[in-house]
């Protein structure tokens, strides 16, 4: 947003495929969290909405059994 408003540009709305439970979207059911970062003047559309349980390294449950997080991918981890 602040990249096209720095070149002239008007942001009218938001869009992405899913919406992982922070704001609320057009036509979704997720209300919005205070961790959202799009301002809440603008319409959010998004195809679906994913509302995860999330935690602090304190309160993880995982954590506290001694799990270990993994992030699979090609670079090497």
């Amino acid at each position: 947003m602040a990249a096209v408003e720095a070149l002239g540009g008007e942001v009218v709305a938001f869009a992405a495929l899913a919406n992982r439970g922070f704001c609320e979207r057009v036509g979704g059911k997720s209300a919005r969290k205070p961790e959202a970062k799009l301002p809440a003047n603008k319409p959010f559309f998004a195809l679906t909405d994913f509302d995860f349980e999330m935690y602090s390294p304190e309160t993880c449950p995982l954590c506290k059994t001694g799990s270990v997080a993994v992030k699979p991918g090609s670079r090497g981890n």
